[in-house]
């Protein structure tokens, strides 16, 4: 009887186990061009880190707890760090190092040529609106989507655009991804807007959101 009473214990252990580690390891659910936008972010606050130390960037490994403590500035939550981490790693941008238990990352020679030139970002950013346009944008989780993108293509515009232009891109992309981070429509609606005012602005120097703006089409 003993005997029965342990395999029983141990198999609902196993079971817990199971559970909590997908618990855990769920995806967050936010849009996958707002996880390559904070990646991006990411990855330049890892090159910032290692100029700042005087380091090679493709050298320098930067501790976990540095990175969340980062992007908790942004207010992210656990599952939304997992995901911008696990993405930069499948996309070869940054390699995870481990040692005796922590964990270090460092940024490949792909995350270089990112930092130097965001194709990887444009790409992801393309076909995100792409797939809008094909799709439509006739919901509340399309518009939200529709935000993401746009966000993102103003990181990519703000890389390269005049410094006055650069700001206003950022604090618009900073605005749309917070507004889509709360799933309440409004805020997201009202986000966009804010965002068409800005590119009103200053339109001749973001060529790559005007760009997006015409794959998206009107919404």
């Amino acid at each position: 009887m003993d005997g029965w009473y342990w395999l029983a214990f141990l198999l609902v252990a196993v079971a817990l186990a199971f559970y909590a580690r997908h618990w855990y390891h769920r995806p967050s659910g936010i849009p996958e061009t707002l996880k390559a936008s904070y990646a991006s972010q990411l990855l330049e606050y890892m090159d910032y880190c290692a100029r700042r130390e005087g380091h090679d960037s493709a050298q320098y490994e930067i501790e976990r707890y540095k990175i969340i403590a980062h992007m908790n500035t942004r207010r992210l939550g656990w599952r939304e760090r997992n995901d911008i981490i696990n993405f930069m790693v499948m996309i070869n941008w940054v390699y995870e190092v481990d040692e005796h238990g922590n964990k270090f990352y460092v940024i490949t020679n792909d995350g270089i040529r990112e930092l130097e030139e965001p194709d990887g970002l444009r790409a992801v950013v393309k076909e995100s609106a792409q797939e809008l346009h094909d799709d439509g944008i006739s919901n509340s989780k399309a518009r939200a989507t529709a935000a993401a993108v746009i966000a993102a293509a103003l990181r990519v515009d703000a890389r390269s655009a005049p410094p006055e232009s650069s700001r206003r891109a950022k604090d618009s992309a900073d605005d749309l991804e917070r507004a889509v981070r709360t799933r309440d429509p409004d805020k997201i609606d009202h986000a966009i807007t804010r965002s068409r005012d800005v590119l009103q602005i200053v339109t001749l120097s973001l060529p790559f959101v005007r760009d997006i703006l015409r794959i998206l089409g009107s919404f």
